[in-house]
């Protein structure tokens, strides 16, 4: 850089020594040095196409956009082959919204350079905005083939694949982009859904705690390796991690299901009733939640009003949620009230639920 300077002392008019130095500029990470140097060496020669290069990248990266685009145009008004001028050219118009422009300008650079990495990026890029997950997975695997080390080719082909349902090639791909930036916490987190998604539970819990370990606000990794803990058997882990999501998201509704269910099947009807109560405070139309509320008071000794009135209020919510109406014949009867639980189970015949109208039948032939 010093020799540039000093080349440019004896002669301010050295267009080349212009462009140089602002490429050193580009890359020691001073854009507005680079900006500076790339108009002053345009001035001395507005048909450099270099310069004008080295200037929408500049701009690129300091966000002016509509100038950026305009200096990717004067490239290539004086080269209409200047590659990696589409190339940039595509990354100014993906961000200003133009994904038509960006297909075609992306597919101009790839015409002129079939192995051409950044263009295939730009490419995935716009088909995924447009709403064609195909063709974005198809230039992403183009992008990763010609450029292994692209982090973000990686971890957007990964998302994709994932949303597709092609979960194991997902997991590959998120696992080149861990590799590649082993820093990102949200990268561990996403492979670590993926691997939970592929019955992987050892290795999905590895990649959660790197992602706690990394960033311990990376919210979704408590909830899954409280689901994993309870898989694997280990319920009082489970519920620690449970609560600490709560602790730090107080109002999280998948939560509190997902520790309400814990404490039902552990059969400590007090904590479930006080998760399924959260989530009625949170979420009073909601019908299931008072059914599960019901349910777990249903179990508790001195509860058994307040597990109807849940029942009853689950059902004038959703008047489909049969099990509702079973549980709430069996409370029924417990208060020694036959013909209501009878008329309760009745109600549960008329509905589409064959499961629970088998019940139903085996009730009301049980209780006459």
């Amino acid at each position: 850089m010093e020799a540039c300077r000093k080349a440019l002392q004896l002669d301010p008019d050295h267009a080349d020594a212009r462009v140089e130095l602002a490429c050193l500029l580009y890359d020691s990470g001073d854009m507005e040095g680079t900006i500076l140097e790339c108009h002053r060496a345009i001035q001395l020669n507005r048909e450099d196409a270099f310069a004008w290069y080295e200037l929408g990248l500049a701009l690129y990266r300091t966000e002016e956009m509509e100038a950026a685009r305009a200096a990717f145009q004067e490239v290539i008004r004086i080269d209409s082959n200047y590659t990696d001028a589409y190339a940039g050219l595509a990354g100014v118009l993906y961000v200003l919204g133009k994904i038509e422009e960006v297909i075609a300008a992306a597919k101009k650079a790839i015409s002129l350079q079939p192995d051409h990495a950044l263009a295939y990026y730009y490419l995935g890029l716009a088909f995924s905005k447009r709403g064609n997950p195909p063709d974005a997975i198809e230039a992403y695997r183009q992008a990763v083939a010609l450029d292994p080390d692209d982090r973000e080719a990686h971890y957007n082909l990964a998302t994709l694949l994932d949303k597709q349902g092609d979960v194991e090639a997902a997991i590959g791909e998120y696992q080149e982009a861990a590799r590649l930036q082993p820093d990102d916490a949200d990268i561990h987190c996403r492979l670590g859904i993926a691997l939970y998604n592929n019955a992987q539970l050892d290795a999905s819990a590895e990649s959660f705690r790197e992602a706690l370990r990394l960033q311990p606000e990376t919210d979704k990794a408590y909830p899954y390796l409280g689901k994993i803990l309870d898989l694997q058997g280990d319920h009082k882990q489970a519920a620690a991690f449970y609560q600490e999501a709560l602790r730090r998201y107080p109002n999280w509704v998948a939560v509190y299901w997902e520790i309400g269910n814990l404490y039902y099947n552990l059969q400590d009807y007090e904590q479930s009733a006080t998760a399924f109560r959260e989530i009625v405070r949170l979420e009073p139309q909601n019908a299931k939640a008072h059914h599960s509320l019901g349910a777990a008071l249903h179990h508790l000794p001195g509860s058994l009003e307040e597990a109807i009135r849940e029942y009853y209020q689950a059902i004038s919510l959703d008047p489909h949620i049969t099990r509702s109406y079973t549980n709430l014949g069996m409370a029924l009867l417990t208060k020694g009230m036959l013909q209501e639980a009878r008329a309760v189970w009745q109600m549960v015949l008329q509905l589409d639920d064959k499961e629970q109208a088998e019940k139903a039948r085996d009730l009301l032939d049980r209780y006459r």
